[in-house]
């Protein structure tokens, strides 16, 4: 029977595999481990290298800020970002339950909300 530590490990170390795998688009942040939670998801195949919005999850924090699929971060948290990985890194350094600016293009025009992150479960 494995014990929590050894189940902990084994998640970590499974997550670890999927990130090498998957490629730089997937942080630990989207493969189930613990960290603040945003609720959108990236179009990894994006060729501008941009952190475009493919699709935001109803009820999420990227969702109550008001943010949509085809929306472009261009700043999260006071850090610029050119990319997925950009993103992900701001990501990590942020604590849930605080707001986190957002920068973001629509439509070729640029805006600003907040939200606010919450704990991964």
């Amino acid at each position: 029977m494995m014990g929590k530590s050894n189940f902990l490990f084994f998640n970590a170390l499974v997550a670890s595999a999927v990130i090498a795998v998957a490629g730089p688009a997937l942080s630990p942040a989207y493969a189930g481990l613990s960290g603040p939670y945003f609720g959108g998801t990236f179009d990894c195949r994006a060729s501008t290298g941009e952190a475009r919005l493919c699709s935001v999850t109803p009820n999420s924090p990227a969702a109550a800020a008001g943010l949509l699929a085809d929306d472009v971060i261009v700043k999260f948290g006071g850090v610029t970002i050119r990319s997925v990985d950009d993103f992900n890194a701001a990501l990590k350094s942020q604590l849930p339950g605080k707001p986190v600016e957002v920068v973001y293009i629509r439509g070729g025009k640029e805006y600003g909300t907040a939200a606010t992150l919450v704990a991964r479960r």
